[in-house]
């Protein structure tokens, strides 16, 4: 077993939610991290799009 430093903390979905304002966007290469965002928007009660991108990955954005 190794121990690591200065390895940044993964910012839960939930706080990421919080912070986003109308119009604002986020950027996933892994289809269930996109969908953890879309799930923590959903519970909030805040209106959302997810897009597959044509170059991969997922869009989220926070609409209302």
């Amino acid at each position: 077993m190794q121990i690591e430093k200065n390895v940044p903390l993964i910012e839960p979905k939930a706080v990421l939610a919080d912070r986003m304002e109308i119009g604002d966007s986020v950027y996933f290469e892994e289809y269930k991290f996109a969908m953890s965002l879309r799930d923590a928007l959903r519970y909030r009660g805040y209106k959302y799009a997810t897009r597959k991108l044509d170059k991969g990955g997922w869009r989220v954005w926070r609409l209302l």
